[in-house]
Parts: C-alpha cells; sequence; structure tokens
C-alpha cells in the first residue's frame, strides 16, 4: 500500500448557503484521517457559517469584508496545512470516488498539477478500460493500490513547455495543486477579474508537470441561473478581458508573434463560440457576443452567417456553431 496523502479541500463561497452545505456533505463522506475541509465565505449574508459551524471536521473562515472572486481563489490556494490543495466550487457536485482518485494521483506525483478532463463514459470508457495496455491515446492507468473506494484511475501525464500551457484549460473547481507550486508561482493574478483561471493554469504548466485524470468522473457541473461565469458575460468589460487574459495565457507558451496571433484569434472564436451556445435564448446576449465575433478577421463561413444572424435576429441556428 502506498503512502496515503493528505488533502486540503477548499471552497470558495458567497451566498450559497444550501448549494455548499450538499457540497460540503459530498466531501465529509469522502475524507480520510489528517485531510481538511476549509469553507472560505466571501462576506456572505445568507447564514451560510451559521449553517456550517458544528458540521465536525469543517473549518468555516468568514471574511467580513468580500474579498472578490479572484481573492477568495487566492485565499483558498494559501489555507490549509496540507501539501496537496484541492478547490472546489459551491455549486458543483463532488462525485462518490473524487477524492480516492485525486489521492492516487498525488501519490504519484510529487510536484504537479493535477486537473480532470471530461468524464470518459459510454462506450469510449469502456473500450478505454477494455484494452488494458500500458497507454490508450496518451492515457496509463493506475491501480488502487488500497486506496478506499476506488478500483483504478486513468490519467495522462504532461511535462512542462508549450504543449502543456496550450492545454492547460481546466475547469478551476475540482483541480489540485501542490503547496510548492503555489509557494513559486503566486497565485491568480488579480488584474484578471473574471477569468484569472486561464492565465494561472497556463503560467503554471509552463513550469511544473500536469496531471489529467480522464476516469472516474470527478465533478458535476451544474448550470444554475445564478451561475457567475454567466453573469460575468453580462459585463461591458468581459469581452475585452478574455482577449487580454487569452492573450497572457498565449505567451507562456513561447510562440513566435504570427503563431500566437493566428491561435489568439482561433481561441476567442472559440471561447465566443461556446458562449453563443450558452446563451442562445437570450436574444440580448446573443447580439452582443455576435457583434464581438463578427469582428474578428479569421471566421469560417458558418461561423460569420452564426454572427451575422445573431447580430440581426437576436438568433442563430445551433447547428452553424
Amino acid at each position: 500500500m502506498m503512502h496515503r496523502t493528505s488533502l486540503t479541500v477548499t471552497i470558495p463561497t458567497r451566498n450559497r448557503r444550501d448549494r455548499v452545505s450538499s457540497l460540503v456533505q459530498q466531501i465529509v463522506s469522502q475524507l480520510l484521517p489528517g485531510d481538511e475541509v476549509i469553507v472560505s465565505d466571501d462576506a456572505s449574508t445568507d447564514g451560510t457559517a451559521e449553517a456550517l459551524k458544528d458540521i465536525p471536521g469543517v473549518a468555516v473562515h468568514r471574511h467580513d469584508v468580500g474579498l472578490g472572486m479572484v481573492g477568495n481563489w487566492n485565499y483558498c490556494l494559501r489555507a490549509g496545512s496540507n501539501d496537496w490543495i484541492c478547490m472546489v466550487h459551491d455549486d458543483d457536485h463532488l462525485l462518490p470516488s473524487a477524492l480516492a482518485a485525486i489521492r492516487r494521483v498525488a501519490a504519484a506525483s510529487p510536484s504537479a498539477l493535477i486537473a480532470h478532463a471530461e468524464w470518459e463514459g459510454g462506450i469510449l470508457g469502456r473500450l478505454s478500460r477494455a484494452v488494458r495496455g500500458p497507454y490508450f491515446h496518451g492515457k496509463h492507468f493506475l491501480a488502487a493500490d488500497g486506496v478506499p473506494g476506488l478500483e483504478e484511475v486513468s490519467v495522462s501525464d504532461r511535462p512542462p513547455g508549450a504543449d502543456a500551457v496550450l492545454h492547460a484549460e481546466f475547469c478551476p473547481s475540482g483541480v489540485t495543486i501542490h503547496r510548492s507550486i503555489v509557494n513559486r508561482m503566486g497565485g491568480f493574478d488579480p488584474q484578471f477579474k473574471y477569468s484569472a483561471d486561464m492565465e494561472y493554469f497556463a503560467r503554471v504548466c509552463a513550469a511544473f508537470p500536469s496531471s489529467i485524470i480522464h476516469s472516474p468522473r470527478i465533478l458535476k457541473y451544474v448550470r444554475h441561473d445564478q451561475q457567475y461565469s454567466i453573469e460575468t458575460w453580462r459585463q461591458s468589460d468581459f469581452l475585452m478581458e478574455l482577449e487580454r487574459v487569452e492573450r497572457a495565457a498565449i505567451a507562456h507558451a513561447g510562440l513566435d508573434d504570427t503563431r500566437a496571433a493566428v491561435l489568439l484569434d482561433r481561441r476567442l472564436v472559440r471561447d465566443m463560440s461556446h458562449m453563443l451556445r450558452t446563451v442562445r435564448r437570450d436574444p440580448e446576449q446573443v447580439r452582443r457576443i455576435a457583434r464581438s465575433l463578427d469582428s474578428r478577421p479569421r471566421l469560417q463561413t458558418r461561423e460569420r452567417v452564426a454572427a451575422r444572424l445573431g447580430i440581426w435576429l437576436g438568433w442563430y441556428p445551433p447547428f452553424l456553431i
């Protein structure tokens, strides 16, 4: 049996008492001796701290003055005492074998960033597990080695460098990072108030290895009306900041100016296409995003058509992007 890896699980939250209470129960059921859970309550006014204060094993750090999203994320990176820090957003669901899988990968990684990919379910997942070779499209399998609640983990490893930087587009929820990385690289850059994770993970992956968990599934993302990402898209300066943060993330790959410019343009088109798909029932949002998409110089024909229809009608046929 491998040496057991203790985790610090942190949850940044603000005014989501019921959601964070549910998440904490999911986490507590997976804890082992030596683990710790810290809820960083960013000046909530809905009784979040009171609802959580009596749950055994959970420490609530309440901030009377709001830190803001990035400030709260950075507090979570510095909180606790264990070497491995896993930050989970308050509106996601942590699935039953999540911490066991993270613990197993951390035990095999002396100092790394551990993220998770889209879940490999269905036929692909079954095929991947059936092949049983040491590698399958860059993935390899780690046996449970006595980790409770786990059968095996499908994982791929990336050394630091340009390729890792350009694939470091992880959702921050569920990412686990070694404290030595935080000590060396610092935290999320507060100049990016909406999408600081995009630049931070690219910065980390330029200097440190990363491991991507493909199965088991780690998180279930929950879409809802108060989702922070969608709220930020409504801000007048969001799209301008999106270009700045994408540019900063790409810079960590060390590409020449021409390649960096082409990649920046394609990434912004991809980002705005995703936004359009998400808000397609909101004509005002569709028109605003479509105007920015239409300003990009390298659109494919179908993307240009979708952008123009979005501007004119506040709607576009979903199959176009």
